[in-house]
């Protein structure tokens, strides 16, 4: 079997209602926080300008673009590019290290926009979300970093091709044309990463969740493409970057075989911000408390090889940019013992005291951290403060809180969701939403979650 085919026939023959019971409870919490973070984020300017292009179009009004009024409602489509670009730009969202990415973004929009058009029940929607998730996660095991090394961004590359085949399952395509989506698909990734820190970068998310609306719909039409997109000679594998591994048999054996949001499992974000930061915080929280930029002299962090790819603004003076530097994170997290929400508001950026203490932040990659020395050292992360008085601090974290090695408990993913939700929804909208997805898959119409997605006028 080669590749293409191994995943559309797994994301055409996959039983949900056989999927095993932690892999439904974590697609669940998945789900969970993708809403959340989307409502928080619909806020935002970059949300709202793709939202007011979107309506500019006009067309069916068919799914609802969420956290906006009622008579906010366009095509699926509109609304996955809308929904999908609000859940990624506050940078809160989900992360794996198979792709690596975001997962849950690209097809969470895409899967619920389409299933409340055709008013399909929460079993069909979580089910169909789980295969896009473990079919992106699973091609991006078997594809390697290498593609994120030169620039693509793969959870625009390789979430175009799970949203694909999650909205293909739901719109129930036979294999043939499952491989077709998948082909189209992946014409149509994209995303580099010189956009990290503005507000293309979740753009890359919204178009990823609805271009596989686009592919799945055409590929249902009966339009065509190549059924070996992935493994061909001009195929996904060569032209990013190339592959880890090409057997098909392997890769139809392991689909599944644990769902990867069992294992090796999900990281949930504890800070709004770009994971690569996340060592840094975490190792920073672990200082004493209290600390104020005239005691600091200077800060030293050291870094796995990836993080410098990543965080690529160094003196920040706006928020998106903000969420992308080591050094603003790791100065908020020092001066202020905590990192959320309104430390990316303009107000906060501005502020002299972390301005100043940024430009005294410095960070390395030691020997034993850079490529190739081992397996990558993800959330690693050590921090040396010298202080004006002579003194030294220093902390070292390994596994930062939210890994799926050190997660986060239900309930405090449950709190995070309440929180975002709540800022759009108001407090009790926030918890009866919360209680539709906690039973999402015994929903017999997913419009009755939807529903609960549009602030009332008591809400506002």
């Amino acid at each position: 079997m080669g590749p293409t085919e191994a995943l559309a026939a797994f994301a055409v023959g996959m039983d949900g209602r056989s999927m095993p019971v932690a892999a439904v409870h974590n697609t669940r919490r998945a789900i969970l926080d993708c809403l959340g973070v989307a409502l928080a984020g619909s806020l935002e300017p970059a949300a709202r300008i793709v939202t007011d292009q979107v309506l500019s179009q006009g067309g069916t009004n068919e799914s609802t673009i969420w956290g906006r009024s009622a008579a906010t409602r366009c095509t699926a489509q509109g609304a996955a590019l809308a929904n999908g670009t609000a859940a990624h730009v506050l940078d809160y969202d989900d992360y794996i290290h198979a792709m690596p990415g975001h997962p849950s973004v690209p097809i969470l929009p895409a899967v619920i926009a389409v299933g409340e058009r055709t008013g399909a029940s929460g079993m069909d929607v979580l089910s169909a979300f789980a295969v896009g998730f473990e079919v992106e996660a699973k091609l991006g095991t078997f594809s390697g970093s290498e593609c994120y090394d030169v620039g693509w961004h793969p959870s625009g590359t390789l979430g175009v091709i799970g949203a694909a085949a999650a909205v293909g399952r739901l719109l129930g395509l036979d294999v043939e044309k499952m491989r077709c989506a998948i082909g189209i698909a992946v014409s149509m990734a994209s995303g580099v990463r010189q956009n990290f820190g503005t507000m293309t970068k979740p753009f890359h998310l919204g178009m990823a969740a609805q271009s596989g609306i686009l592919a799945a719909e055409l590929a249902q039409r009966g339009f065509t493409a190549s059924p070996v997109a992935i493994e061909g000679r001009f195929g996904f594998w060569d032209v990013f970057a190339g592959a880890l591994n090409r057997d098909g048999d392997e890769l139809a054996r392991v689909l599944g075989s644990p769902f990867e949001s069992v294992s090796p499992g999900v990281n949930f974000k504890a800070w709004p911000c770009c994971a690569s930061t996340f060592g840094g915080i975490d190792a920073a929280l672990k200082l004493p408390r209290g600390l104020t930029d005239e005691a600091i002299e200077c800060v030293n962090v050291e870094v796995p090889y990836m993080v410098p790819m990543l965080l690529i603004h160094h003196r920040p003076t706006a928020p998106l940019a903000a969420k992308f530097s080591l050094e603003y994170c790791v100065s908020v997290a020092l001066l202020d013992g905590q990192v959320n929400l309104r430390h990316f508001l303009q107000e906060t950026v501005d502020r002299p005291d972390l301005q100043s203490l940024l430009r005294r932040v410095e960070y390395c990659v030691p020997a034993e951290w850079e490529k190739g020395a081992g397996p990558y050292k993800g959330g690693h992360a050590r921090v040396e403060v010298k202080l004006r008085d002579g003194g030294i601090l220093r902390a070292e974290t390994m596994v930062p809180k939210g890994d799926a090695a050190n997660p986060m408990a239900d309930d405090e993913l449950e709190a995070k969701f309440l929180d975002c939700a709540a800022v759009v929804l108001g407090k009790a909208q926030a918890a009866e939403t919360l209680e539709l997805v906690r039973s999402l898959e015994h929903l017999q119409d997913v419009r009755c979650l939807t529903e609960k997605l549009i602030p009332t006028a008591q809400s506002r």
